[in-house]
């Protein structure tokens, strides 16, 4: 999964990487996550953000009028949005 903000790619992850972890322990990832529930077309599983963004960025990084946010899972589909 690649974030890109104008075109710069700023986060790269595996998709099997992404899940959910509490003080550090990790507890869920995205393949377990159908076997307790059912997942359907148009669901959104929202897990936070890996490294990369925001305030963590040295010097930080916010988003702003006019940019421009693409999510590309590969063999899925490419999510892009404008800010407004």
């Amino acid at each position: 999964m690649d974030t890109s903000l104008n075109l710069h790619l700023l986060q790269q992850i595996y998709v099997l990487e992404v899940g959910l972890q509490v003080q550090g322990r990790h507890l869920l990832n995205c393949l377990n996550l159908s076997g307790i529930t059912e997942l359907r077309i148009g669901d959104v599983i929202a897990t936070g953000t890996p490294e990369g963004v925001g305030f963590s960025r040295k010097p930080p990084r916010f988003l702003q009028h006019g940019d421009v946010v693409e999510v590309v899972i590969e063999r899925v589909g490419t999510l892009r949005n404008v800010v407004a």
